[in-house]
């Protein structure tokens, strides 16, 4: 079950949950976000880069899709969640949300022309899914112990 639905409350356990279970759930951050899906017409990164990360800025965590094979290489989905997304809401529209992607991506490959290779895309808010409530989980401070015990996540893993 996603933890958005969790976290709001969505569903009712008998017996109810742990303790422990509930701590964990409660330890994870969790928060609305979406994707912005960019399409270039070469790929203008290192054939050995999947994943690309941002710090601040407005891209967040990247992806290509190489391994969907086709042209799926010269498709980037950044993932924005978190104050991220907000920061991409706050922008007056798609073409303002792309260039500042776009701008973070340059950044990370200097000389690297992602915005002249560049050929479209679009902002995608996540809060329509209802399955999921629209939200990521992130970690948050404590949420990955340094003692060896485990993390949220595996908690929440293990069965109840």
């Amino acid at each position: 079950m996603p933890l958005g639905i969790l976290k709001n409350d969505d569903s009712a356990f008998t017996p109810f949950l742990s303790a422990t279970k509930q701590s964990a759930i409660n330890g994870l951050g969790c928060g609305t976000g979406g994707k912005l899906f960019l399409r270039f017409s070469s790929r203008v990164w290192p054939a050995t880069t999947t994943n690309f990360m941002t710090e601040g800025g407005y891209c967040g965590w990247a992806w290509d899709q190489s391994y969907k094979g086709g042209d799926g290489d010269k498709i980037v989905i950044c993932y924005s969640v978190a104050e991220l997304a907000e920061n991409l809401d706050a922008l007056p529209d798609d073409n303002a949300r792309i260039a500042a992607a776009l701008s973070d991506l340059d950044g990370m490959y200097p000389g690297t022309p992602f915005t002249n290779a560049f050929v479209e895309g679009y902002w995608k808010r996540m809060d329509d899914m209802r399955h999921t409530r629209g939200t990521y989980s992130y970690p948050t401070v404590g949420s990955y112990p340094t003692d060896g015990s485990p993390s949220a996540r595996q908690i929440l893993a293990e069965p109840e």
